[in-house]
């Protein structure tokens, strides 16, 4: 008997695809079912590993256009047969004893809502393990306190409203977890590895730094109790700034990363790097130019 369903979005990850889905097979606990979706817009190679996957507690769907990572998401969840869901994108892998330590913490803990571990980050040279001990609910001001991919009761997503229409194209998991926190839900720490992530350049979240503002005064104006106070608004908005100010001065538009390091010190978000960011952006363009030769030749 399935207990858990284990959800996969695949767009164009090719054959990380087959490396994900026999991370699946292989648990060591069977009670589970998957539910794989291939967003439209898949390219070919993805396409053709997403036919060739076939198994007995596999349901498949096709997505006719490009949906999105959270529109996808909610597809699988809502064909979920059991009363748990864990996510699984299609460029990461679950740890062969995945399965058996969620159930384990999910049977000692039967009134628990949610489950939240550690994740080991794989790839580009890296091979990390992100260890967490217990939830800092004031670092929800940053992001997400919880893993976007951490095991949920399906019930749990209804009752916090899913995914945000307005935040789909980036900020949903955030977005969900403050109003997990805000339903009064109950979070069980399990004991070990469940989640593989791998880290690569081309990830979605690295393509959208530059949206990090917009998103965070949407979060701030859905989530106005948390957002109470000044504080909590001043460190959302100041690091959601000094993000766009990184991601534009590693594409050398200095204007506008100086404008963000500004709003992320009005914030109280000094520090010296921001402080170069807004010297640089006042620079005469020779000498800007004179400066970044200077510096790559010393690296």
């Amino acid at each position: 008997m399935s207990l858990i369903t284990i959800g996969i979005t695949a767009y164009r990850e090719g054959a990380w695809l087959e490396e994900c889905w026999q991370s699946i097979i292989v648990q060591t606990d069977p009670r589970w079912e998957a539910v794989l979706v291939l967003d439209g817009g898949a390219d070919e190679e993805t396409r053709k590993v997403f036919e060739q996957i076939d198994h007995p507690k596999l349901t498949r769907i096709v997505c006719k256009e490009n949906v999105g990572p959270y529109p996808a998401r909610r597809m699988a969840v809502e064909a979920a047969q059991t009363g748990w869901y864990a996510h699984l994108d299609a460029d990461d892998r679950l740890p062969p004893l995945a399965v058996d330590i969620i159930l384990s913490a999910i049977g000692a803990n039967p009134d628990a809502d949610f489950v939240f571990g550690e994740c080991l980050y794989f790839g580009d040279g890296q091979c990390k393990l992100n260890q967490i001990g217990g939830i800092d609910i004031e670092a929800l001001a940053y992001g997400p306190i919880i893993n976007g991919q951490s095991p949920i009761r399906v019930d749990l997503f209804h009752r916090v409203g899913g995914f945000a229409p307005e935040l789909v194209t980036g900020g949903a998991d955030w977005d969900f977890w403050a109003g997990v926190y805000e339903s009064g839900a109950k979070g069980v720490r399990a004991g070990g590895t469940i989640y593989e992530r791998r880290a690569h350049g081309d990830s979605v979240g690295s393509r959208r730094e530059l949206g990090q503002v917009a998103v965070a005064e949407t979060i701030i104006r859905r989530h106005p109790d948390f957002f109470s106070t000044e504080e909590r608004r001043h460190r959302c908005l100041g690091n959601a700034h000094e993000r766009v100010a990184l991601a534009y001065r590693a594409q050398k538009r200095r204007k506008e990363a100086g404008h963000h390091a500004r709003k992320a010190i009005e914030y109280g978000f000094e520090s010296t790097r921001l402080a170069e960011i807004v010297r640089e952006s006042e620079m005469p363009w020779y000498r800007y130019w004179l400066r970044r030769a200077a510096a790559k030749l010393l690296s």
